[in-house]
């Protein structure tokens, strides 16, 4: 969405033009959930990343709905497998409470269980 410090704005559900070349970093810092097709969007970004680029993401596994301005996806850690066929993850966790988790604990409330909010992070060093 264009604004204050948008240098550029693009549909990742549609390919890069070649002119803007490969990228040494991408971050996906809750993206995923807005996405109507995030496989789309994970063949373009595998597509834009360079050889040996570091790739952070980040999406909801438990967390409310939050329309920016739709919302439709949670993930987890095995579905960027999925996604992201050509990434070879260095670490896949939850983060719960601001720490990272290799789980995601479960809480009690007025007698009732659920699991307690989280968000599925990945985070790789080169594609395969």
């Amino acid at each position: 969405q264009d604004g204050p410090g948008v240098d550029i704005v693009h549909d990742l559900e549609e390919p890069l033009p070649k002119k803007w070349g490969k990228f040494q970093h991408v971050d996906l810092c809750s993206v995923l959930e807005h996405v109507r097709r995030p496989w789309v969007l994970a063949e373009t970004v595998q597509a834009l990343m360079a050889r040996k680029a570091t790739i952070l993401v980040s999406v909801p596994f438990v967390w409310r709905i939050h329309s920016y301005p739709s919302d439709f996806w949670r993930m987890t850690p095995e579905a960027l497998d999925v996604l992201f066929p050509g990434i070879g993850w260095t670490e896949k966790r939850f983060v719960v409470r601001n720490r990272l988790r290799k789980r995601v604990p479960g809480i009690n409330w007025s007698g009732e269980k659920f699991l307690a909010r989280a968000e599925t992070v990945a985070f790789a060093c080169s594609i395969s």
